[in-house]
């Protein structure tokens, strides 16, 4: 799956008991769908962890940068079943687009 919006958030790196690194994010997304016969102004706050391999990319963004993740949906642990994009590539869009 791909999300774009605009950093709006970002914790601090953590480590998991293992050892590994890791870093939560938030992303606003806002967009226009078409509903029915007119159209619908979307607008959501998507939480993304990001692994080891795209930290220092992800440290390299400003808050309100535009970016988009691709990613994979899972929960964010066994024991809370809440929904949470896994980022795979995060990649920097063109302000000037």
């Amino acid at each position: 799956m791909r999300i774009s919006g605009s950093l709006w958030a970002r914790d601090e790196v953590q480590s998991s008991p293992t050892g590994v690194r890791r870093c939560d994010v938030r992303i606003e997304h806002r967009s226009r769908q078409r509903d029915g016969e007119g159209w619908k102004a979307v607008r959501l706050n998507v939480r993304v962890r990001v692994g080891e391999a795209l930290i220092d990319q992800i440290q390299s963004l400003a808050i309100g940068d535009d970016v988009q993740i691709q990613g994979y949906l899972g929960q964010q642990s066994h024991q809370d079943p809440q929904l949470i994009v896994y980022a795979v590539a995060v990649n920097r869009m063109n302000q000037e687009q």
